[in-house]
């Protein structure tokens, strides 16, 4: 048996050394080689996602540096008024008050269809078409003119915070109106987890000013 493999090894040695090789190669290139590409590529895919992220964090803390505390802290409380962070009625009742005030008409009463508990999740019926909570109110309010009525409508909505009457009922010198008030919960588990800063876009700065218009 030995003798016939020798005989075998004699005769193709010239053809089995170059395909030993060759398997060899193979085997070196597949267990080795190719393991380390996929390594050396999954490694440069978590350096540059490390890159991004730093610099996210640098572009972040560049926005913080250079943002006026006072500055921010304006913005911040106009943005509340605008919408506040929850069921307000007490801006609810100064919005009102300062519409009929400067519109020569008198808010008798006013009363909230009866919506999500505070502080719970805030259900679908809460939720305005654009996706941002609301609050429904029914107000009465009444004028010697009736024109004063529609110029109170006017007032209303350039009045914070943010509102939009959905229906006008007018009998006589009285008028019935169903107002949205709109309202954002801040989500603060949310906010913690972002670490993206970006200054304020042009859009944003006219916005924050009309609103400080409206605020006047």
């Amino acid at each position: 048996m030995k003798r016939e493999l020798f005989q075998i090894y004699t005769k193709y040695k010239k053809q089995i050394l170059p395909l030993t090789l060759i398997l060899l190669s193979l085997f070196i290139a597949f267990r080795v080689i190719l393991p380390q590409f996929s390594s050396i590529s999954q490694t440069n895919a978590a350096i540059e996602s490390k890159r991004q992220e730093l610099e996210t964090l640098s572009n972040s803390i560049k926005v913080l540096e250079t943002a006026s505390d006072d500055a921010v802290s304006e913005d911040l409380t106009i943005s509340t008024d605008a919408l506040p962070t929850s069921k307000d009625v007490t801006k609810i009742f100064g919005a009102l008050s300062s519409a009929a005030s400067t519109s020569n008409t008198e808010l008798n009463e006013f009363s909230l269809k009866i919506g999500g508990v505070f502080g719970k999740e805030v259900s679908p019926a809460d939720t305005s078409a654009i996706g941002v909570p609301q609050v429904s109110v029914v107000a009465k309010v009444s004028s010697s003119d009736t024109s004063n009525l529609i110029q109170f409508a006017k007032r209303l909505d350039t009045t914070l915070p943010l509102s939009e009457i959905k229906q006008i009922d007018a009998v006589g010198n009285l008028g019935t109106f169903e107002i949205n008030f709109y309202y954002k919960p801040i989500d603060l588990n949310l906010v913690s987890k972002k670490d993206k800063v970006v200054p304020l876009t042009q859009a944003d700065r006219n916005l924050l000013n009309q609103l400080a218009e409206w605020k006047q």
